[in-house]
């Protein structure tokens, strides 16, 4: 192996091509390529905390005689939960020397502080959806994980502080709102649980499938899982019956 190149290797330039990097570690992100399209943005403008007020009830009123007597009293219909924002980093140290003259010029095929930034954009974006699957609250009687540095994620939406969520817990607060107190429920969103009061998890099923499907507010277009578990449902919600004929 010494010498490292050979006079073929040494005397004839190779075939690299201009900015061309294959990524084999990264892939994109389903839900956020999902929002991208749809153009969901809400840009956060800076403050202690992301208020989103909601309607939890009604106004007094209904079918009376008339002539009755009114007593007016302005109830109270407009809650909110606050989200405190979290610090998400992506380390890209670069030595300037490498950057600027090693890899500058016209022998700089591919350019090394635009493939670090874009990794680490990549990357912000992976811990993000990774994380949005979880919670983002610290460990309480029914929430047996600390993860209060992280995003608020789907499982404590998704939840209505009596059932577990997909990772096991309860989640009696949303936002900093208590569920099931003086908004009642309109701050609830039931999951379909297919396994005990204690958290363990179950078996899916068709059932279970088709509650999910028609518990959402209008006709999902995005389901996350993983090829062993579409393989899995494929499995067990596709057999076939066979009859064979006896003579």
């Amino acid at each position: 192996m010494d010498p490292t190149f050979d006079q073929i290797s040494a005397s004839t330039l190779a075939d690299l091509r201009e900015d061309i990097v294959w990524d084999n570690f990264f892939v994109d992100t389903s839900l956020q390529r999902m929002f991208r399209a749809q153009g969901a943005l809400d840009t956060f403008l800076g403050g202690t905390a992301m208020m989103e007020p909601f309607v939890y009830d009604r106004v007094i009123g209904g079918a009376i005689p008339p002539g009755s007597d009114l007593n007016i009293i302005q109830k109270q219909i407009l809650a909110a939960t606050a989200f405190t924002p979290k610090e998400y980093v992506e380390q890209v140290p670069l030595n300037l020397f490498q950057t600027n003259v090693i890899n500058g010029g016209p022998a700089a095929k591919v350019k090394l502080v635009d493939l670090y930034m874009t990794n680490a954009v990549q990357a912000g974006a992976t811990d993000v959806e990774v994380d949005f699957w979880r919670h983002g609250q610290a460990a309480s009687t029914y929430v047996l994980d600390n993860r209060s540095i992280f995003i608020n994620g789907a499982s404590e939406a998704v939840n209505d502080g009596y059932n577990p969520s997909w990772d096991g817990n309860f989640f009696q607060y949303y936002g900093g709102q208590v569920r099931n107190a003086a908004v009642g429920n309109s701050l609830n969103s039931t999951p379909v649980w297919a396994g005990t009061q204690a958290g363990g998890t179950g078996q899916v099923s068709f059932k279970l499938l088709l509650e999910g499907y028609l518990n959402c507010v209008q006709e999902p277009d995005l389901g996350v899982c993983n090829k062993a578990l579409f393989a899995y449902l494929l499995e067990r919600e596709e057999t076939k019956q066979r009859l064979v004929a006896h003579p």
